[in-house]
């Protein structure tokens, strides 16, 4: 049996999951190759079936046409010529929303050879018009038909084809009798089951990482950072967003008491020029060991994020041993429970203050149970088992 995956990238958290899936996929016996369009390909399986300079190109069509997920025809081609010649038993979806995939030409060729699909929802961009997340926007017009989308400008320079593009995706991929929807965070799924999807098999497979990597660690790594404060908080970020709670930790490091320090990790050199009295920046690490250092130094990890599908930086958070405070959005709440640490109402900066200052000052209380939380629900082994799982019933049906 011979299987495929599809995703933008052999990097970053979705690039692992595909690697990580093909890996036990293997051992048990099934073929599978993985399909991408960032970065070098990574080990024997996977291959990259579009240029850089193609990618950016459609990308340039697409932000002036408005047309998201409708161009990129030449490359979409090839990848079906790819699956023609390969002739997979199952496909495997995950992010195509790099401007390297013509949706509607791909999942035609699905449909037509009624090969079983498996499309993880790592975003909500499969059943809009445009955005992977509607949260911070405040839309909700998904749930009928996208249009006049009040966030078009990050997608398209003149146009506002939502409406078309909501019509595409759902002329497109209602059809689909072989497709099988796999969500990481039950609020994902309860999206989809205010969609136009909401009629398909969905199957929520928590995202899962390495429990022996990330553990609790000591170290001297907050000496070193010339960390002088009693308590450290810790968030991590990728870019400086207002999506992603920036301005919610601003606020919340003026008003924190004299013993705290907020750490901001993931940050380029010119944002942390940028970053507030009392905020200390920190560039991004290359190397795991140093992450779990700081996860571990910190007493509390703070997440006030107004859109995420299932942050695995939580996850990595608890592995290690340190709660997690965050807010009541998208499925970042599900990673934790009581007794891991506290989840509180959007934009309440005052409660996130209450509430990081109370886990900071008692995170022993809630270290040993953090731990446990990461060992029962999110160590990878299991969550890979439920994908194997799911292929074998899809294989064999």
């Amino acid at each position: 049996m011979k299987s495929v995956q599809i995703t933008n990238s052999s990097s970053g958290s979705i690039g692992m999951i595909s690697r990580s899936i093909s890996e036990a996929l293997k051992g048990a016996g099934i073929e599978n190759r993985i399909y991408i369009t960032y970065q070098a390909p990574v080990g024997t399986d996977t291959f990259k079936y579009a240029s850089d300079r193609e990618v950016k190109w459609n990308s340039l069509k697409s932000h002036v046409s408005g047309n998201y997920g409708f161009h990129s025809r030449r490359i979409t081609e090839r990848l079906i010529n790819e699956l023609e010649s390969y002739a997979p038993d199952l496909v495997h979806i995950h992010n195509i929303h790099g401007h390297d995939v013509n949706v509607e030409l791909l999942f035609q060729y699905l449909q037509t050879k009624q090969i079983p699909v498996i499309y993880t929802f790592h975003d909500c961009w499969a059943f809009t018009g445009y955005c992977p997340h509607y949260a911070y926007a405040g839309c909700e017009q998904w749930k009928t038909e996208c249009n006049t989308c009040p966030i078009r400008k990050r997608f398209s320079f003149f146009f506002d084809h939502s409406s078309l593009n909501f019509q595409k995706k759902q002329r497109t991929l209602e059809p689909m009798n072989q497709l099988t929807i796999v969500t990481p965070s039950q609020w994902m799924k309860d999206q989809v089951g205010q969609s136009f999807l909401r009629d398909k098999q969905v199957t929520v497979i928590p995202n899962g990482i390495d429990l022996q990597v990330f553990h609790p660690a000591s170290s001297d790594i907050k000496k070193e950072l010339g960390i002088t404060k009693q308590y450290v908080l810790l968030n991590i970020a990728n870019q400086i967003s207002s999506r992603k709670g920036y301005d919610d930790l601003v606020e919340l490091s003026a008003r924190l008491p004299e013993e705290f320090q907020l750490v901001m990790l993931g940050l380029k050199e010119q944002e942390i020029s940028e970053l507030p009295e009392g905020i200390l920046g920190l560039q991004r690490v290359s190397d795991t060991e140093t992450l779990v250092k700081l996860y571990s130094m910190a007493d509390a990890f703070v997440n006030p994020t107004h859109e995420d599908t299932f942050p695995t930086v939580n996850i990595e958070s608890i592995a290690c041993g340190t709660p997690v405070v965050t807010y009541q959005t998208g499925g970042s709440p599900e990673i934790i429970d009581a007794n891991t640490g506290k989840v509180v109402k959007e934009y309440d900066v005052e409660g996130l203050t209450t509430a990081v200052i109370d886990v900071a000052e008692h995170t022993a209380d809630y270290s040993a149970a953090c731990r446990a939380r990461a060992l029962a629900l999110f160590d990878k082994e299991r969550c890979l088992n439920r994908y194997l799982e799911l292929y074998k019933q899809l294989l064999n049906h």
